[in-house]
């Protein structure tokens, strides 16, 4: 029956065979029997064919790498080939780096209503202590993350556990970024600029940690990737409404429509959905109850969970004040120019018209930004605070009310007299006591001869004991005297003075002594 006729020999069937392999070595992946009728038709004059079992004889004796490098791709390749490098976890103490990346929940939320439900796959920004394992901090948010929920994440951190001492980071533009580091990812990578300005080291550099980016296209190189595939492997797939990572992990019953195959409704449409709130809360009491107090095969943990390890292994825990901390983990802008509209962040003003911004128009400054986006400080650029600013108001296009236009021509107002008038003090800057006296003295002059005869109706002076020849000169003149006035001749219809003049003392009208200059804060 032919079991003892000898196999046949690969080798002369051997540009047969790698006509095969050049059309099954792709990432593609096509079939093998489909190669091999297709080498068929392309072979050529005195190529011998072999069956298809001596052709898969001869697949099996590929190298299994360059199998996965072919059919699978560089990734795959980088992920089951190449070497990893080991770190020791046990050099490290608690707090001493922590590590931080996004992750995509593989469950379905609703971030609506019941009544007008809206479905969502929510991130998580996580930051993790290198030596236990311990989640630190964490922010879930609707949309995809940015540095503002970066920020966010790692304040909860720093109030819980502390400020660490490295930060360790993918390399994306939002960690990479000027709020983070007082550096774009540009002038970091290219330009290389060093900046040691206060404000120019970004959130991190204020806390005083030291920042390490991980290699880029080199998710693995960055541990928290085994605690993602927890969350997806213990928490994920035990919600409702599970929906998978691919196409092909998806559960039948999530979805129901018109061309379903299943009979009943979808879990999304009965609304098994669970609103953000309540997942956020779910999530919690998973991390506290499950991740945080079981025992952690990794290397360095010695059996013992993640709570326990983080506080066998703390030795220094560096912390800071709650409202020091909302301080300096504000998002911080590059340095703007002080305008008429204000001050600028994003496509939002502030400050437009407020006096507190007119010593600095035409001067850079920068904003700091909390988590109420409606009020802005600003500071100078030696990182001096000026003062805080309201969102600018928009008035509508085609029905802006009357106080509206009353509140602008006030500050129009204003701003034009406090322009006049700071020039006019500036103009008067190195003149002398004595000059500025002198002058108020002759305006003073100028005022009395140009002031008009009072309106009937207004008060004015009609006797006096000071001026009255109807009084007893035994009374009138002591009071003159009293009062330093006897040589004094005045004018009872005004209340003036008449041919008076100063007498000189020496060269001057006038002497000072002593002057004092009080601030009440506005002027």
């Amino acid at each position: 029956d032919g079991r003892s006729k000898p196999r046949e020999s690969t080798l002369e069937f051997a540009p047969f065979i790698a006509e095969v392999h050049r059309l099954w070595l792709r990432q593609s992946r096509p079939g093998l029997k489909t190669c091999y009728d297709f080498a068929k038709l392309n072979a050529q004059p005195g190529w011998k064919i072999p069956s298809i079992k001596t052709v898969q004889r001869a697949t099996d004796l590929l190298d299994e790498r360059l199998v996965i490098l072919k059919r699978f791709g560089e990734t795959a390749f980088k992920n089951a080939v190449l070497p990893n490098l080991e770190r020791d976890y046990t050099t490290l103490q608690s707090n001493e780096c922590w590590v931080s990346d996004h992750m995509i929940f593989d469950v379905i939320v609703n971030v609506g209503t019941h009544e007008k439900p809206r479905f969502v796959r929510p991130w998580l920004t996580s930051w993790e202590d290198c030596r236990s394992r311990k989640i630190v901090g964490y922010n879930i948010c609707p949309s995809a993350p940015s540095s503002t929920e970066i920020l966010l994440a790692i304040k909860r951190a720093c109030v819980s556990a502390g400020i660490p001492d490295t930060v360790y980071m993918d390399n994306g533009k939002d960690y990479d970024s000027w709020i983070l580091q007082g550096q774009t990812k540009w002038e970091r990578k290219r330009v290389r600029i060093q900046v040691d300005e206060h404000h120019f080291t970004g959130a991190l550099g204020q806390l005083g940690c030291t920042v390490m980016h991980a290699r880029p296209h080199n998710p693995e190189s960055k541990q928290i990737e085994p605690w993602h595939r927890t969350v997806h492997a213990r928490f994920d797939k035990f919600q409702a409404t599970y929906c998978g990572s691919t196409t092909e992990q998806k559960p039948e019953d999530l979805y129901s429509g018109a061309n379903a195959v299943v009979k009943w409704r979808g879990k999304l449409q009965s609304g098994q959905a669970p609103l953000f709130a309540d997942f956020c809360s779910a999530f919690n009491d998973w991390l506290e109850a499950d991740y945080h107090t079981r025992q952690h095969t990794g290397q360095g943990m010695d059996g013992m969970t993640p709570n326990e390890c983080w506080a066998a292994h703390l030795t220094t825990k560096k912390t800071a004040p709650a409202d020091h901390l909302e301080l300096l983990l504000q998002r911080t802008s590059k340095p703007v120019k002080v305008t008429r509209s204000g001050v600028t962040w994003g496509d939002r003003g502030y400050g437009r018209g407020d006096s507190l911004l007119d010593p600095w128009f035409g001067k850079e400054v920068y904003l700091r930004v909390g988590d109420d986006v409606t009020e802005v400080s600003v500071w100078t650029i030696e990182d001096r605070l000026i003062g805080r600013v309201r969102m600018n108001s928009l008035s509508s296009f085609l029905h802006a009310d009357e106080d509206t236009f009353k509140a602008v021509a006030r500050d129009r107002k204003r701003i034009k007299s406090d322009v006049k008038a700071g020039h006019a003090a500036q103009m008067q800057m190195h003149k002398s006591v004595a000059d500025l006296l002198a002058e108020k003295m002759n305006t003073d002059k100028a005022d009395k001869s140009l002031r008009p005869a009072p309106r009937p109706g207004s008060l004015r002076i009609l006797s006096s004991p000071l001026n009255n020849d109807d009084v007893d000169k035994a009374l009138s003149q002591p009071m003159r005297k009293a009062v330093g006035a006897e040589s004094l001749n005045i004018d009872m219809s005004t209340g003036e003075l008449l041919d008076c003049a100063p007498e000189p003392v020496g060269q001057t009208f006038l002497s000072v002594s002593k002057m004092s200059i009080y601030e009440d804060g506005e002027n």
